[in-house]
């Protein structure tokens, strides 16, 4: 005769946190980012957006008031004590301001204008000379060949 012994394991699902942002990057003044739980097999999410903010909704709204980088966290947990940690980056942008001036608003046909950027936190520019062509940088120079009126941006 032989004695044994039995004990069962008991296992549980492990959940598997992740998340998406309403979008992927924000401009300072724009307002509040919504975030979409993902995750799978969790029952208790604790969010900490890396702003002092902290949350434990579900599917949160979460408003960042300073441009720099954040890296906004979300803990999966399950009703085991079994949990998951996904981290992702999110960048906040200053304010673009765009502005600029011109050396001249008239002239004869075959007119030279030199465009000047005045915006405020500006590190891409797309001009459009209103008349079909356009530029990339921050201070271009255009000739106008035919008379009329153009609006530029």
């Amino acid at each position: 005769m032989s004695d044994s012994s039995i004990l069962n394991i008991i296992v549980h699902p492990q959940p598997e946190a992740e998340f998406s942002p309403n979008v992927e990057q924000l401009c300072q003044e724009v307002g509040t980012v919504t975030f979409t739980n993902e995750s799978l097999g969790g029952t208790a999410y604790t969010w900490d957006f890396d702003n002092g903010v902290t949350s434990t909704v579900t599917n949160p709204d979460a408003t960042f008031f300073g441009a720099g980088d954040y890296d906004v966290n979300l803990i999966a947990s399950n009703q085991f004590g079994c949990a998951d940690t996904v981290s992702h980056p999110f960048t906040v942008y200053e304010q673009v301001l765009p502005d600029f001036s011109m050396d001249t608003q008239y002239g004869c046909e075959d007119l030279l204008v030199q465009f000047s950027d005045e915006s405020v936190n500006a590190s891409y520019w797309e001009w459009d000379f209103g008349d079909g062509t356009y530029a990339l940088g921050p201070n271009p120079s255009h000739t106008y060949y035919e008379s009329g009126e153009y609006q530029v941006s």
